[in-house]
């Protein structure tokens, strides 16, 4: 014990207090759910190490996480329809923004930066901590200038990590032979996305990276965080190799921490502006079709609760012990809660019948609302469904509440009660 409190023991003002500089997270995932789980589980622990203990622990980060149909993305992919993966990206961010707005995007992927234009002009004020700034901190730190890159087809092939490298000075080569790129790409979707990892693959992804340094690589960036899981730094000793991935998950906790901000990575001011977003089309129709059917046929979904939720959402008790000192207040004539030791004063006839009427108001508009629900399967008696939200609102919106008289109510009934 100390100061009469337990040792770690906080109060909830000074939790608040050492979390109000930390940031939350959205972690857009399913691309592919190998990156979801790295990215996490090393947050987390990472995040611990850098903020104080909590209650009894240290506290873990703030996230909010979505995953997509890697399938889906994949085909996407495959098929070169750029637009079309990042307006499918783009949905998942709009979930993330919609479950936490002041969130900081995460994508749990190199590929799936090549949405980044499109996410910022869909949410302009959206912070992003884009994997190419982070690791082009991290060659710069150590001097260098001219990368190889190993990736998916697509990172390898398009300019949308290689542009964000180049606005920090960071000049990117990739591998020469078209055989070459798409096996890397094929080992990513057959063999590393499912957690499978080969020594022969190893070694081709080792030949890969001297490959590089032959043609002037100072380092390899491994853009592809299923290539970190199975490519160590012992693997090639003599080439340095920048795990784009291991660095972003580092940078994250540290945001996430309020150890650093996002605009610590982002390039110079005066570096080229990014490129504009590509235009907004619709989705492409073969890769979308069966994802709008299930849309236009699906129900929304209805909440159930089971019997202790309903009596925490109804607390019986409370509203009993609310009655009465409403019945209280009316009988002593003042309108407002009654003082210990005041003297209550007998209803009226008037103001009982009224007061009566009020609470049978009051059980009528709950039975309206609520008692179809209670009635809604014979074979679950002791589970009971909500209706939607919007009917509760237009059941309870009694004429009292539209005329503002339901808070003058017991001054009104107690000015009857003299």
């Amino acid at each position: 014990m100390c100061g009469g409190q337990p040792l770690g023991w906080s109060t909830p003002s000074a939790s608040l207090a050492k979390r109000a500089h930390m940031v939350a997270l959205g972690l857009l995932t399913g691309v592919s759910y190998q990156s979801g789980l790295d990215y996490y589980k090393n947050i987390n622990e990472q995040y611990m190490k850098l903020v104080p203990k909590g209650k009894l622990m240290p506290p873990n980060p703030s996230l909010v996480m979505v995953s997509v149909d890697c399938d889906e993305y994949a085909s996407m992919l495959v098929a070169k329809e750029w637009n079309a993966v990042s307006q499918y990206l783009s949905h998942g961010v709009e979930r993330l923004v919609k479950a936490d707005p002041g969130c900081c995007l995460v994508l749990c992927s190199n590929t799936a930066h090549l949405a980044v234009p499109l996410v910022r002009q869909l949410n302009p004020t959206l912070p992003i901590l884009h994997i190419g700034d982070v690791t082009a901190r991290a060659i710069k730190a150590k001097g260098l200038s001219r990368v190889g890159l190993l990736g998916t087809e697509p990172t390898m092939r398009e300019d949308y990590l290689k542009a964000q490298l180049a606005r920090h000075g960071v000049e990117c080569i990739v591998p020469d032979s078209d055989a070459d790129l798409q096996q890397v790409f094929q080992f990513i979707m057959d063999e590393l996305g499912f957690g499978e990892f080969k020594e022969s693959t190893r070694a081709f992804f080792a030949a890969q990276v001297r490959q590089l340094r032959a043609r002037g690589a100072e380092g390899v960036i491994l853009g592809c965080t299923e290539i970190e899981l199975l490519l160590r730094q012992e693997d090639t000793p003599e080439v340095p190799l920048f795990a784009s991935a291991e660095l972003h998950i580092a940078a994250a906790a540290r945001v996430a921490a309020g150890r650093q901000r996002v605009a610590d990575y982002e390039p110079p001011a005066d570096s080229p502006p990014p490129a504009d977003a590509p235009p907004l089309a619709p989705p492409h129709p073969a890769a979308h079709a069966a994802h709008a059917a299930h849309a236009a046929h699906a129900a929304p979904p209805v909440p159930h609760l089971d019997a202790a939720a309903v009596r925490r959402l109804l607390p019986v008790e409370v509203a009993l012990e609310a009655a009465a000192l409403a019945l209280r207040s009316l009988s002593d004539g003042s309108g407002t809660m009654p003082v210990r030791g005041a003297r209550p004063r007998p209803l009226t006839p008037l103001a009982l019948a009224l007061t009566l009427a009020l609470i049978l108001t009051c059980i009528l508009s709950f039975a309206l609302t609520f008692a179809p629900a209670f009635s809604h399967s014979r074979s679950h008696p002791h589970r009971y469904v909500l209706p939607p939200p919007r009917q509760v609102r237009s059941v309870m919106r009694l004429p009292v509440e539209q005329l503002g008289l339901l808070a003058s109510m017991p001054s009104c009934l107690g000015a009857l009660a003299c």
